[in-house]
């Protein structure tokens, strides 16, 4: 009776290093279209989020006596690099008014980033502030239903 033979046994090791990369090959795609899926994920449920957070600040607005003159305006800025002049455009979620006073208001909802203290945050609204022709700055905290006039001593006017 002879031995028996595995049947892995007259397989080419260059087989397995074949097999083994195809594996490897596979992974690669399957992490990169699971990353992918994850991303556009999680940005459709923060435009979601944003949508929602939206509608409850401009009702919070209104409620609060503000007039919503515009959604989505748009101011333009010019910085010198080196003496040569680059312009860009920056958007806030709203300008709005009361009692003959103009604003632009900038929408949030979260926990970090609904504050002054988040580094982002207080960088935007500063921006906001030197470049609309505005009387002040509002925060609008969404999730807790605040509206906060912020004042950069210098730069907006306070009221």
């Amino acid at each position: 009776m002879s031995p028996r033979r595995s049947t892995f046994a007259c397989v080419e090791p260059v087989l397995y290093v074949l097999v083994g990369l195809l594996l490897v090959v596979v992974g690669f795609w399957v992490g990169i279209r699971a990353a992918r899926w994850v991303l556009r994920h999680r940005v459709g449920r923060t435009r979601t989020t944003g949508r929602k957070g939206e509608g409850r600040a401009l009702k919070l607005l209104t409620r609060a006596g503000y007039r919503v003159v515009e959604t989505q305006a748009t101011a333009d800025g010019v910085v010198l690099v080196d003496g040569e002049e680059h312009r860009y455009v920056v958007r806030a979620d709203a300008l709005v008014s009361r009692k003959k006073q103009n604003y632009v208001a900038e929408f949030k909802a979260g926990v970090a980033s609904s504050t002054i203290a988040h580094r982002d945050t207080r960088r935007q609204l500063l921006e906001y502030a030197l470049l609309f022709d505005v009387d002040g700055v509002l925060l609008v905290d969404a999730d807790a239903a605040r509206i906060h006039r912020i004042h950069f001593p210098g730069i907006s006017e306070e009221g």
